[in-house]
């Protein structure tokens, strides 16, 4: 229950894949890492594009930002929401690897007793 509680708290609070790697599973942490970095990649390109040109000194920041979505409000968004699920989905992986660990300390705890 430990494990559980402890391997979600860390992806939620320091990203996909985070929870993987406490729970020793350390091939998916990494798949979890490159895909949240990868599309973590891809959105923080589309930010260096979009203000290359901007003069940031002379604007407002909220206006900056209201140019930055407005240009490509579909592809930020998809960003976004795979980026989301991605975190989502590691966070989902991580609870029903710890709930499976702990059946299978459970069952070779309970194996044990009888012997």
């Amino acid at each position: 229950m430990k494990n559980r509680i402890v391997s979600i708290l860390l992806t939620l609070l320091l990203g996909p894949g985070v929870g993987h790697l406490y729970l020793k599973k350390y091939r998916r942490g990494i798949i979890f890492i490159l895909a949240s970095l990868f599309f973590a990649g891809l959105f923080a390109l589309r930010v260096v594009k979009a203000f290359a040109g901007a003069d940031l000194s002379s604007q407002n920041p909220s206006e900056l930002l209201k140019d930055f979505y407005s240009g490509h409000p579909k592809l930020t968004f998809f960003y976004d929401a795979v980026f989301a699920a991605v975190w989502a989905y590691a966070v989902l992986d991580c609870y029903l690897l710890s709930k499976s660990d702990d059946k299978t300390f459970k069952t070779s705890q309970e194996s044990d007793e009888k012997k």
